[in-house]
């Protein structure tokens, strides 16, 4: 009995951090400079900015990836399943203004009741690949994307090292 009791809450705690990264590539190469949310907890809706046909996903396994129409994960979703923990570009027939994580393989689209209940997240980051080493630019103080690349060409911010590995998943 207490083993289990150890074991639920070992698995509880684990749950309850695992996280993803939600980014839009600023440029046509989903694997070149992207902004992001990263380290978004899951069902917490990631606004992207601008529209975009592409969007790049850190997820853990046995989760599910949703890229929305509407900002605010509002209008239709597509939802992808992700058995194993990936990195990995979606590419969609149609734009998409946000996106979110679920876990759990379902196909099931969540829609929350009140989605002003919880405001959208908006990037916190910026990727960049310069000389096939991806770099972290965290954005603050109301940095826009623009911003912080040019900052980052000053050397006015710090970019620290980021590792992933992609695979490309066309949606249609």
């Amino acid at each position: 009995m207490k083993f289990t009791l150890i074991l639920a809450a070992l698995s509880a705690t684990f749950g309850a951090i695992q996280a993803a990264d939600i980014c839009r590539p600023t440029g046509s190469d989903c694997f070149g400079a992207a902004s992001c949310c990263l380290g978004i907890q899951e069902g917490r809706c990631c606004n992207l900015g601008t529209a975009t046909t592409r969007i790049r996903m850190v997820v853990p396994a046995n989760s599910r990836s949703q890229g929305w129409t509407g900002s605010g994960c509002t209008g239709s979703a597509a939802t992808n399943q992700n058995q194993n923990a990936r990195t990995v570009c979606f590419t969609y027939s149609s734009s998409r203004l946000s996106g979110k994580w679920l876990t759990g393989l379902s196909s099931r689209v969540r829609r929350d009741p009140t989605p002003e209940a919880e405001a959208c997240a908006e990037p916190n980051a910026v990727l960049q690949v310069r000389d096939g080493v991806t770099t972290r630019i965290d954005l603050r103080d109301g940095m826009t994307v623009e911003d912080a690349l040019e900052k980052r060409d000053g050397v006015a911010v710090e970019a620290v090292p980021y590792v992933g590995e992609y695979e490309v998943v066309n949606e249609d």
